[in-house]
């Protein structure tokens, strides 16, 4: 018997792993003191974020200093942006039409500011190539802006070769490891100058993310306060969340190659049956892709119908992007990638798990069938 719901859209947020929850239960009970405090509870406290930041740094093999917390994604965009060019004026910047809109929408404000800014597009398979970041470098590019891999195609981004040029042509270069993490095993080179990341993307609760921010580059805190995260974000910090966000990366640390196996042989196994038994199914983007996602266009029918009729089966899924899933917009980034309004209208992103079982993808396949023909 199916579940009530069905849950493939991993990507706009994951469930809690059961062994995170267990690691965040003992917070609720012991070391609440605040870490800052000088008293015996505020240090064992203390000693418990030190820990978890210590996880995390060795995970990444950089220094625990060089790892701050923050509240998520966005706010890890904003303090790597706005703070690597709040000394700068007018400082050229190169980013991408694809980025998530905290990305997105916080280069709009600094254009708006005065910085100059150079949107690149993505070839036809939506893939952002060094050879353009290569071609936007000029004598006043301070900060470069990618992301790893595109939250709505999964589409991989040749980061780690504008890493090379940004530590070639010394410009700052921050990642947006978001959609990366967690979902295979990987490195940051030394030309990422900085990165950020989201819990809730790895089984961790909401409202904790981290950055990685190099010990070389300078970053203006844009919360002001207290001294905390070696002033660079001030505030309380969640010692729950950054807890269970240790806990979340000790889990990708030790299981990794068999959760991208898995959501690999699931991912491939929808796709695969989709285009082969219903018509007019088209994949958007194209390898190398990141393991767990797929964005389909169904060309025969309206993607909006299909998701409704979807939900209405008790199967999740989306038209891309979370953040902007309400805005009734055609999707930015199949738009960049220069496909046609039918392909983008009728287009559905389908992201899934390290909990996604074999027999919840065959239950949609056959749903999307019985839906579409």
């Amino acid at each position: 018997m199916m579940p009530q719901t069905i849950y493939f859209d991993y990507n706009a947020t994951t469930p809690l792993d059961p062994r995170v929850a267990q690691a965040m239960i003992p917070m609720l009970h012991s070391s609440w003191a605040n870490p800052a405090s000088s008293h015996f509870e505020g240090q064992q406290a203390k000693a418990k974020l030190e820990e978890s930041r210590k996880i995390i740094a060795n995970y990444f093999q950089v220094q625990p200093k060089e790892i701050i917390f923050t509240s998520g994604g966005t706010e890890g965009a904003h303090l790597l942006i706005h703070g690597s060019l709040a000394l700068k004026n007018k400082a050229h910047i190169i980013t991408s039409m694809t980025e998530h809109p905290c990305v997105f929408q916080t280069v709009k404000q600094l254009e708006k500011q005065g910085h100059p800014v150079t949107y690149l597009m993505p070839n036809s398979g939506g893939r952002i190539e060094a050879k353009a970041v290569e071609k936007a470098i000029c004598a006043n590019t301070k900060l470069i802006v990618l992301m790893a891999a595109n939250n709505e195609t999964g589409v991989k981004n040749e980061w780690e070769k504008v890493a090379q040029l940004a530590e070639y042509h010394q410009i700052s270069f921050v990642l947006d490891g978001v959609g990366l993490l967690g979902k295979e095993r990987f490195a940051l080179s030394n030309g990422v100058t900085a990165a950020f990341f989201s819990g809730h993307k790895i089984y961790a609760p909401k409202g904790i993310g981290f950055c990685i921010c190099r010990s070389k580059t300078k970053i203006t805190p844009t919360f002001l306060g207290g001294h905390q995260e070696f002033g660079k974000r001030a505030g309380t910090p969640n010692l729950m969340g950054v807890v269970a966000l240790a806990a979340a990366i000790k889990i990708v640390e030790q299981e990794q190659e068999v959760i991208t196996a898995h959501m690999k042989k699931m991912r491939d196994l929808l796709e695969k049956e989709l285009l082969c038994y219903v018509k007019g199914v088209v994949v958007n983007g194209e390898e190398p892709r990141v393991v767990n996602t797929t964005n389909l266009s169904f060309t025969t029918i309206d993607g909006e119908n299909l998701l409704i009729q979807l939900d209405l089966a008790g199967i999740c899924a989306s038209h891309g992007s979370a953040c902007s899933s309400g805005a009734l917009e055609p999707s930015q980034t199949l738009v960049s990638m220069g496909l046609s309004l039918n392909r983008v209208r009728s287009a559905i992103r389908f992201s899934l798990g390290k909990m996604t079982t074999e027999q919840e993808v065959k239950y949609v396949i056959k749903k999307i069938i019985e839906i579409v023909n």
